[in-house]
């Protein structure tokens, strides 16, 4: 797990939870229901959560995290919720995010299938983006609905 390819991937996948943890809170804010809401704000929470998890196992590895250049987000560019405010764009936008994320665990569990903290939080995003697909048929459901 220490090698350079991994502990990349790592890096990328600490950078991408914390931008996918920015989407997870724009879409909680342009929904209008407070179930919706809950959830998006949970997974937001779970991906910081991660993050920090992730942090720990480099810094487990001898790595210094303070050394390891995590791709910037500038977080108030990405808090500002665009003009649109389609709740379903965020939704997509949030899923797509989850699937990469997911790609990026699986590179690392192919390196180390065994790797607990890894596969716990693999299965949870699988969980997550089941989830999220449910709630976006629902939404598309309703909208159908409305329109005709």
């Amino acid at each position: 797990m220490k090698s350079k390819k991994n502990v990349a991937v790592l890096a990328k996948v600490i950078s991408h939870l914390n931008l996918t943890k920015l989407e997870f809170l724009k879409a909680a804010d342009l929904q209008s229901d407070a179930e919706t809401t809950r959830f998006f704000n949970q997974q937001a929470r779970l991906r910081n959560h991660f993050s920090q998890e992730l942090l720990t196992l480099l810094g487990s590895l001898d790595i210094n995290t303070e050394q390891i250049v995590l791709k910037r987000i500038d977080f108030n560019q990405r808090i500002i919720t665009p003009v649109d405010g389609k709740s379903t764009v965020h939704i997509h936008r949030c899923l797509d995010l989850d699937q990469e994320l997911l790609e990026f665990y699986n590179q690392l569990l192919t390196v180390d299938p065994e790797n607990v903290l890894l596969c716990r939080q693999a299965q949870q995003l699988h969980d997550a983006v089941n989830t999220s697909r449910k709630l976006l048929d629902t939404k598309s459901k309703i909208q159908n609905q409305i329109l005709f």
